[in-house]
């Protein structure tokens, strides 16, 4: 936290030093801040997660498939 006598200070000083303490301070952050990478959206980390190398299954594959799901649930 900055003390009231730092502020006091800035606001003594002309605006043009002001303006170039802005200036000093943005650039400061930027350059910390640069190296960071944005972290990636949830979207975005999810693509590729269910992705094979095997082609998808066909219609008649998959009607099999969901038959055989239901006669197990329901039988």
């Amino acid at each position: 936290m900055l003390s009231q006598d730092f502020y006091s200070q800035i606001r003594q000083l002309p605006i043009r030093e002001r303006l170039a303490l802005i200036d000093v301070i943005v650039q400061s952050i930027h350059d910390e801040t640069s190296s960071i990478t944005p972290p990636r959206s949830l979207a975005t980390s999810l693509l590729g997660l269910a992705k094979t190398n095997d082609l998808p299954p066909t219609d008649a594959e998959v009607e099999k498939l969901l038959d055989e799901r239901r006669a197990a649930k329901y039988l």
